[in-house]
């Protein structure tokens, strides 16, 4: 269980799962097989200790029942969810229908615009080139997230290392889109299974913002993962509008304090 106690000025402590601004599902990890009994529960909550303020959070709803035998407690609703799409089969006509017949269209008709200059594609990055890749989009991203851990010398590091070991261990995977030599956007994910977690899209958008390159880029990686076998697509947490222009179904997430 990752977790980290904090103290405050005052002395007192608390303690809550430590997503540290980069975990989108705060998840029990359980070795398969295992059982989360009374007994788990007992050990677990006597290795926890009083403590005020107990957190565990953001809690997708497919994971909220391991907290409840864990904590013996109820969790609140967020006012925000989780979104993610099956894919369908043949892929070109669930796409169409997943889409919307306009969207597909409007994505397509934005591409052939980048790929005026040179034809545009999609390379997946390998482990020696992801430090460059990672710097590229922590200069894309500059000034257009407030906190963006990217932004941070540990918080660089930290994701160049996931990346790069992730490419390596199959866990991960960094795609660039390229037009004329140029990188058009970078998107970043977790592999978990059949399912892509998507979790960094950075763009050049002072050159092709207006050719919607964060779309074209998720529309195209969407793709390839399905192409390479995989069966869905999480854009995990947060209620953005273009999610649901993806055809996403929402899910709720959810907290417990104690």
């Amino acid at each position: 269980m990752p977790l980290v106690r904090l103290t405050a000025p005052d002395g007192s402590s608390r303690i809550e799962y430590a997503f540290l601004d980069v975990t989108d599902y705060a998840c029990p990890v359980v070795a398969d097989g295992a059982r989360l009994g009374v007994e788990t529960a007992r050990q677990f909550r006597n290795a926890l200790g009083q403590h005020r303020g107990l957190s565990i959070g953001p809690v997708h709803e497919d994971h909220v029942q391991q907290w409840r035998l864990l904590l013996g407690a109820e969790p609140a609703t967020l006012n925000f969810g989780a979104h993610a799409v099956r894919y369908g089969f043949p892929y070109a006509d669930w796409r169409r229908s997943n889409l919307g017949t306009r969207h597909a269209a409007t994505l397509d008709r934005k591409a052939r615009r980048l790929s005026e200059r040179s034809r545009l594609h999609l390379e997946l990055i390998q482990p020696d080139d992801v430090r460059a890749a990672m710097v590229a989009a922590r200069d894309f991203r500059t000034a257009r997230f407030p906190g963006d851990p990217l932004q941070t010398p540990h918080g660089l590091e930290f994701y160049i290392d996931v990346a790069t070991y992730g490419a390596r261990s199959g866990l991960a995977r960094t795609y660039r889109l390229v037009s004329a030599g140029s990188t058009v956007a970078l998107v970043f994910g977790l592999i978990d299974g059949g399912c892509f977690r998507y979790i960094l899209l950075a763009c050049d958008y002072p050159r092709f913002g207006r050719h919607s390159p964060g779309r074209v880029a998720l529309d195209r990686v969407m793709a390839a993962w399905m192409d390479d076998g995989g069966t869905s697509f999480d854009f995990t947490i947060g209620d953005e509008p273009f999610k649901a222009a993806f055809g996403c179904s929402r899910r709720p997430m959810h907290e417990f304090r104690l």
